[in-house]
């Protein structure tokens, strides 16, 4: 069983997954990626499981889905803009409480899987916002145990938000 379980829900992101799969491979500890494709045409090259979903885009079932099949302690959820730091995965990693949510910084991911944040790239990718750290709420470690309480993953109890035929 892996302390963390990284759950990431995408959908048709191909370039980005790819350079967050680089990234990951060069970060340490005891953790697992769980890319969910969430109904990409075509599928993600690399992505762990797909939801089989037939709308785009419902990041909650990509999540739940990820963490049905997740083996860690801690479930960690982030969006696939956000970059986890090794400092991230370290905190993450020697938390203890019930839940964790982290600040964002600005930056991207080069063609390699290293984080830029120099204000010529961010410039060169079109970033026109702020570029101070701020506190995300999508990007959060919770225990297992606490996701399982809160309702988690429940078998055959997938659904959508009542207004989802307005999406079509």
């Amino acid at each position: 069983m892996s302390k963390i379980s990284i759950i990431i829900s995408v959908f048709e992101s191909y370039e980005i997954v790819r350079r967050q799969l680089l990234h990951f491979s060069k970060l340490k500890g005891d953790f697992e990626v769980i890319i969910v494709d969430d109904g990409s045409r075509p599928p993600i090259e690399g992505a762990t499981i797909r939801t089989g979903n037939n709308l785009a885009w419902t990041q909650g079932i990509g999540r739940n889905i990820g963490a049905r099949i997740a083996r860690g302690e801690y479930v960690f959820f982030t969006d696939i803009d956000h970059i986890i730091t090794q400092e991230a995965l370290d905190d993450a990693l020697k938390y203890q409480g019930a839940k964790m949510i982290f600040r964002r910084q600005i930056g991207v991911l080069d063609e390699n899987g290293e984080i830029q944040t120099d204000g010529r790239t961010l410039d060169d990718w079109g970033w026109t916002g702020k570029r101070e750290a701020s506190v995300h709420g999508n990007t959060f470690v919770i225990p297992r145990k606490v996701f399982d309480m809160l309702g988690g993953y429940t078998k055959g109890i997938v659904g959508y938000h009542p207004s989802y035929r307005d999406w079509e």
